[in-house]
């Protein structure tokens, strides 16, 4: 099985070996839609890349093939993100298919490429990482049903935008790191590959920042390959994923590169932020 699969994939070689994602990023290699297996189940591919459709099916796949490939010169951790989506129709696949609340996700996980390999994946009953193992050639489950800690004590975000930052922002960030009871300022940790630093967010606690500002006042992360699929492993593990007025997996896409505020980790931190949010508004 494994030499017919090799032998097809140089007889069908991929069309898209190198493409422009939407945010500008270039993607060098075989294009991940190439990579996914055909079998009659999945419908229509959406993603970053150019996606192609596949054999007619139930399913919606959604994804950004690879997340933070601006950090490849530099060695950092790169990832991919995927969602999993019911076709809404019957008719033939379209990108109106896609356009659904993360809420009706079925699977999504997402792929970290660092010092291991690690696969993140939910089906809708908790968070199942998986790391491969290169002596087994196979993935193999680290921790079933992993939860996200109530607090944490790491903050993430791109502080070099502070020049755009709301007044909420502002003041959550001065909390965090001037806090007024004198417990421990928060670290702060930024790789700028969102899968990177969701991971350690998972692991270790804390809160992951892409929120709206002067400067992107809609978001700058994409909300149905991006957004949702994170937004819906964080709240399996237990945590929150707001845009700073609802949770991201209620937001009704109104466009496939729909932009959107992401603000995700722990329960109590991501609720301090909404506090802050909450202050400013009603003291507008």
């Amino acid at each position: 099985d494994r030499q017919k699969s090799l032998r097809n994939r140089h007889a069908h070689p991929d069309p898209l070996r190198y493409g422009k994602g939407a945010s500008g990023q270039r993607h060098r290699g075989a294009h991940p839609a190439a990579e996914l297996h055909v079998d009659g189940h999945q419908s229509h591919l959406l993603g970053r890349g150019q996606g192609r459709p596949g054999q007619p099916g139930k399913y919606v796949v959604c994804f950004d093939p690879l997340d933070g490939s601006s950090n490849i010169d530099c060695l950092a951790s790169i990832g991919t993100i995927f969602a999993i989506y019911r076709k809404t129709t019957e008719d033939e696949p379209s990108e109106k298919d896609a356009l659904q609340p993360g809420r009706n996700i079925v699977a999504a996980g997402y792929a970290l490429y660092g010092s291991a390999t690690l696969v993140a994946l939910s089906t809708g009953q908790g968070v199942d990482p998986f790391m491969l193992d290169p002596a087994l050639g196979e993935f193999v489950l680290v921790e079933k049903d992993v939860k996200i800690k109530k607090k944490g004590k790491i903050y993430s975000l791109n502080e070099g935008y502070a020049k755009y930052f709301d007044a909420a922002t502002t003041e959550y960030l001065q909390k965090k790191k001037f806090p007024e009871d004198g417990s421990a300022p928060y670290g702060a940790r930024y790789v700028g590959s969102m899968v990177a630093d969701v991971h350690r967010t998972l692991v270790y606690g804390g809160i992951f920042m892409y929120p709206a500002n002067q400067k992107s006042p809609k978001g700058k992360l994409r909300l149905l390959y991006e957004c949702n699929p994170i937004a819906y492993i964080i709240e399996q593990a237990g945590g929150l994923a707001t845009t700073g007025t609802q949770p991201v997996l209620d937001v009704k896409p109104e466009a496939i590169h729909q932009r959107v505020p992401l603000i995700l980790g722990s329960p109590d931190d991501v609720q301090e932020y909404l506090a802050c949010v909450q202050k400013n508004q009603a003291g507008r």
